[in-house]
């Protein structure tokens, strides 16, 4: 028979630029830089069942989820018998954030079944990406905040800090996938690069805190540390006007095009690069207990 259900929804989160921080304490490591804080994002529902348990299925499908296994371990009996269900508008692995929304979504959920603080909850979260190196910002991000996201303080939730700004309306995000590369290569091989150039987009985006500027900054750290192929330089810079700006994190393609302008612009990316995903900056977790 089965028992008490709780769904959580938690947004997704694309970094245009950081600069990491790890230290011996995951709840102090992080990142500080700024992102993209996008929906439609992920749902997880949490159910305890009579089996041993725990199972994960992503998008219909077992799966083994490095941070949300361990979300599951340290909460030890209170993840005893439940089944876990994530359905995703994006693939995890590929620089969505989805590893942390879905580590966050589950630690949520749980921590409304074993009467946890909804903060240590997220905290456990935020330790779980940091442990598995899968991601240092996106958990804090999605958790506290908004469109426009700009941590400037490493660390998870309620330790670390976040400033959110609006993006104005009338504006979509397309991301696609080009490429793969794993979250923890890129904090060992390329830590260097990333923490020189991610200093500088820092201190420009502090100049133009703007949808605008967001791109510029992420754009150019995208190129300084090589997450921009030539071939995504020469499509993008065929779209036109409507473009407001575009940039690669790891294996993900984001673009910003005025609404006017989205459905050429996704036209013009499928031709390119085949699927194509539409999102809106936005924000906020959401939970539903049943």
């Amino acid at each position: 028979m089965g028992g008490r259900t709780v769904s959580v929804y938690v947004p997704l989160h694309v970094t245009g630029f950081f600069k990491p921080y790890i230290c011996d304490d995951p709840l102090r490591s992080g990142s500080v830089g700024a992102g993209l804080v996008l929906e439609p994002g992920l749902r997880c529902e949490v159910r305890r069942l009579d089996g041993c348990g725990p199972r994960v299925l992503f998008n219909g499908r077992e799966a083994e989820i490095q941070p949300v296994n361990l979300v599951l371990e340290a909460f030890g009996s209170g993840a005893r018998g439940v089944e876990v269900r994530i359905d995703s508008p994006a693939p995890i692995g590929v620089g969505y954030g989805v590893s942390g929304s879905a580590a966050l979504a589950v630690a949520i959920a749980l921590s409304r079944l074993a009467g946890v603080r909804e903060l240590e909850a997220a905290r456990l979260a935020h330790a779980a990406e940091v442990r598995a190196l899968t991601g240092l910002g996106d958990v804090i991000a999605v958790y506290e905040g908004r469109e426009l996201e700009l941590r400037t303080r490493p660390g998870a939730p309620g330790l670390g800090s976040v400033t959110s700004f609006r993006v104005p309306r009338g504006i979509s995000i397309l991301a696609l996938e080009i490429g793969t590369m794993h979250t923890a290569k890129m904090l060992t091989e390329m830590r260097r690069v990333i923490e020189e150039h991610g200093t500088q987009a820092l201190e420009r985006f502090a100049e133009n805190p703007t949808i605008w500027g967001f791109f510029e900054c992420s754009r150019a750290f995208s190129r300084a540390v090589g997450f921009m192929p030539r071939r995504v330089e020469e499509a993008l810079g065929r779209l036109g006007d409507g473009l407001i700006g575009y940039t690669v994190k790891k294996g993900v393609l984001m673009a910003a095009v005025e609404d006017g302008f989205l459905e050429d612009a996704a036209e013009a990316l499928r031709r390119h690069f085949g699927l194509c995903r539409v999102f809106r900056p936005g924000g906020g977790v959401r939970v539903c207990t049943g």
